[in-house]
């Protein structure tokens, strides 16, 4: 059981740390995301009761 806890606490440790650097997008990655919201696409997902049975 120690050995177990002792493993889970070493690597959430490593996966904090890894975090810690963060996310950099890519100039490409940040203009396709200002293309996307400017071309006004999106997306609507619809998981109500009547999308599950299929019968709406």
């Amino acid at each position: 059981m120690k050995k177990t806890l002792v493993s889970l606490l070493l690597c959430m440790g490593a996966v904090v740390s890894l975090n810690a650097q963060g996310y950099v997008p890519s100039d490409e990655n940040l203009k396709a995301r200002e293309e996307f919201r400017d071309n006004k696409f999106g997306i609507f997902i619809h998981w109500g009761i009547y999308s599950m049975m299929a019968d709406g």
